[in-house]
């Protein structure tokens, strides 16, 4: 049901590793593409396979090199990109199967968030004015374009992708003036407002960032409070369906 990519690069501790044993761990027994700029020096099974791009490419046209290579040569129907620095909770494979059972028959789906960082949650707990949202998918108070975070770990259908792929907006970014080098979150999330797509978000989240705190490949500095999480409980619950 879902075609799974790995995107990595040099991180000041490797954790491509761990990650990926969670994800087994947590019931993914299908094959792992692994999209990577620079060297791979971890341990993989047999349904790991890596592609090194030469030349480099940066985190977002790693990621999209990953998600267009997902829509060629598989069948699924949702396309999961994931960073190399998640954790995965327990029985995540068959949490995520319930969820995007469901997700299928949605009208105007982008793409669901396995990660729901502090900046996102406290936007829609205000909109659902809670101050704990209840467990469940949410996208209210949280389709704010650009200034979206999170990409750890994003499901599209392939509908989604194609249309994310072949939009205007997201050739704009592309061919524009300024060489977009990461920001994968704000500009999928822009490009998804921009087509009239929604995205949303997992409570408890299946995924946690723990492993990229302090530790970014991309020089963010160590202090991001925001891109935390307190939606993680380390295990997860079958499909409640959409609120």
């Amino acid at each position: 049901m879902i075609a799974i990519a790995y995107i990595t690069a040099p991180r000041p501790v490797l954790t491509l590793e761990r990650s990926l044993a969670s994800m087994r761990d947590a019931g993914f027994d299908q094959d792992i593409r692994i999209f990577s700029d620079g060297s791979v020096d971890c341990r993989l099974d047999e349904n790991m396979y890596v592609r090194r791009n030469v030349p480099l490419l940066g985190n977002l046209r790693n990621w999209l090199k990953a998600l267009r290579t997902l829509v060629e040569i598989t069948q699924e129907p949702f396309l999961m990109v994931c960073e190399d620095d998640i954790l995965w909770a327990k029985n995540s494979h068959r949490a995520l199967r319930d969820d995007l059972f469901n997700i299928q028959t949605w009208e105007g789906f982008g793409c669901l968030s396995l990660y729901l960082p502090i900046r996102m949650s406290k936007m829609c707990e205000k909109a659902e004015s809670t101050s704990r949202l209840r467990d469940g998918i949410h996208s209210h108070g949280m389709q704010i374009g650009f200034k979206m975070w999170g990409a750890q770990c994003l499901v599209l259908s392939r509908a989604s992708a194609h249309a994310l792929l072949d939009s205007a907006e997201l050739h704009n970014y592309l061919e524009g003036p300024k060489h977009w080098d990461k920001n994968v979150d704000g500009i999928v999330s822009a490009c998804f407002q921009a087509i009239g797509l929604t995205m949303f978000w997992r409570v408890p989240c299946l995924v946690n960032h723990t492993l990229g705190e302090a530790n970014s490949s991309l020089g963010y500095p160590p202090d991001r409070f925001e891109l935390t999480t307190k939606y993680w409980t380390g295990d997860a619950w079958p499909s409640r369906g959409k609120p």
